[in-house]
């Protein structure tokens, strides 16, 4: 509540309001109260009556709910949602679970809470893209280090393509990620079903830091691409 009260705090003092005003409800009540009003808000929706054999099922507003909280990154929404019963591998129409959006979106606390409830670090999407590998897209750098630290297999390919972790950060540039993801194992000469490596990835998407990086951790210079073009070649064209 302190982080959301302060700046509220402060706009009132600033607007001249009184906190304390006699006989009538304080603005610190009404701010306590709202905060409140959110967590009870998810306890009704919840809707008791829907206990079966003693598993509270969600409806489709809740599913909606446990999503947008995903979304939000909002680790006290989730933390209600969780004690309340929620499935945490539950997935919405696309197929992502809410470890999966809060990887995407860098909430390294919603994923440890998430993962602590027993969300598989390993889950993938339909296409076979693991959490770790959203993450390592997106250059959720904490959030990387957090699935590893849960299990999350670093070398672990799609299924349509054959990518890796490493192979997405380095096409999307992601240095840190690309450092830290070979610091911990990952394998740097790893080809996808097409022949690439995370260097050929780096070299044709103009990822200049993150090919620095494959370098001076030994990729090589000389890989090639499926039609036999060196990675110079791929750089000239690209």
């Amino acid at each position: 509540m302190e982080r959301v009260a302060k700046p509220i705090l402060q706009l009132l003092v600033e607007e001249g309001v009184r906190l304390f005003p006699s006989g009538r409800l304080s603005a610190l009540d009404i701010i306590e109260r709202n905060m409140r009003l959110q967590a009870q808000i998810i306890e009704d929706l919840l809707d008791v009556s829907s206990v079966i054999t003693g598993k509270v099922y969600l409806e489709k507003r809740l599913v909606r709910i446990w999503s947008e909280a995903a979304e939000r990154g909002d680790p006290e929404i989730i933390r209600a949602l969780l004690k309340a019963g929620a499935d945490v591998e539950s997935a919405n129409p696309t197929g992502q679970t809410a470890l999966m959006t809060v990887a995407r979106n860098g909430s390294v606390a919603a994923a440890e809470l998430l993962l602590k409830a027993g969300a598989d670090a390993n889950t993938t999407l339909p296409e076979g893209e693991t959490v770790l590998m959203t993450a390592a897209r997106t250059g959720k750098l904490d959030a990387v280090k957090s699935l590893l630290a849960h299990g999350a297999d670093i070398n672990f390919k799609e299924t349509r393509r054959g990518q890796t972790a490493l192979m997405w950060a380095a096409a999307e540039g992601n240095t840190e990620v690309v450092a830290e993801l070979i610091e911990r194992g990952a394998d740097m000469h790893a080809k996808t079903k097409g022949g690439f490596t995370p260097f050929l990835f780096s070299v044709l998407n103009d990822r200049i830091p993150a090919m620095k990086v494959l370098v001076q951790h030994g990729a090589n210079l000389d890989d090639r691409s499926p039609d036999g073009s060196t990675a110079l070649n791929v750089a000239i064209i690209n």
